[in-house]
């Protein structure tokens, strides 16, 4: 049970949604500096970010499928384990004797130890599927890659030449780069959204080295540069990644089997 609640609390703190807790940037953030405007931009910005991980479903198929080799190998694990124990039961009740025996006893005795060591192969077989379902999760999350990286690649139709002059100008206050950043993620303009980020990040740099690092408008720089550093894909990758944990898990310890649904179902449907 320890192993499970642990197992639990692993993946809801590396669940992207949970991104949008300002518990986790709180944690980020010196109590001792004024923290509201940080908190506000950058809990704006992971919202809008987690809005459109969720929106966006052209990568739950991936997530779907992982689920499905997970349930195609534990309901085969089952169908072997349930076969074992009913055999194992059988050879219980007929337990070989020495001596003079009964030809039905020793008939019954006979075919039950073959179910038993039948049912014992297909057992260890169910096992060892578990090691080549991993390298089906392997080349889908290959798969995965390749498709997140071909997503949020950068393009150079998708550059802004007017938000371009405004960044480079210097000019910018922390809460207009978190305008023209939310106006980026909610578009849907990575390209954008990773350049803002450059600007801001050197902003920040900028301005910590004048005004030292618990400024606040530094602060608040960093949480929009940090933020924006979360279009890559990167959160899909970490939930995939969970995912198969769980499942490598569940190999290892079938008793975790009964958990899966209940483990990676808000995963699954978040995706």
């Amino acid at each position: 049970m320890v192993n499970v609640v642990l197992l639990h609390c692993f993946r809801e703190y590396q669940h992207p949604a949970q991104m949008a807790s300002g518990a986790h940037l709180t944690a980020m953030v010196d109590d001792a500096a004024p923290i509201a405007f940080c908190i506000a931009g950058a809990v704006a910005n992971l919202q809008l970010l987690t809005e459109r991980m969720i929106e966006m479903s052209e990568f739950n198929h991936f997530a779907q499928k992982l689920n499905q080799i997970a349930q195609a190998a534990f309901a085969e694990y089952r169908r072997a384990e349930g076969a074992y124990k009913k055999a194992e039961e059988q050879r219980n009740k007929y337990p070989q004797r020495r001596g003079f025996v009964d030809a039905e006893y020793a008939t019954k005795a006979a075919r039950a130890e073959a179910d038993f060591l039948e049912a014992s192969e297909a057992m260890k077989a169910a096992q060892r599927t578990f090691e080549s379902h991993k390298s089906e999760i392997a080349a889908l999350r290959k798969e995965l890659a390749a498709a997140l990286e071909d997503h949020y690649a950068v393009d150079p139709a998708a550059l802004d030449g007017a938000t371009l002059e405004l960044l480079k100008s210097g000019v910018l206050k922390a809460s207009e780069y978190n305008k023209l950043m939310s106006k980026a993620q909610s578009d849907g303009n990575y390209t954008m959204a990773r350049m803002i980020a450059k600007y801001a990040g050197d902003a920040a740099a900028e301005r910590g080295e004048k005004y030292g690092q618990n400024d606040e408008q530094a602060r608040a720089l960093r949480g929009i540069s940090y933020t924006a550093n979360q279009n890559n894909g990167d959160a899909y990758l970490e939930t995939f990644d969970v995912m198969s944990d769980c499942y490598s898990r569940c190999c290892r310890n079938p008793g975790l089997i009964q958990h899966w649904d209940a483990l990676v179902a808000p995963d699954v449907e978040a995706f």
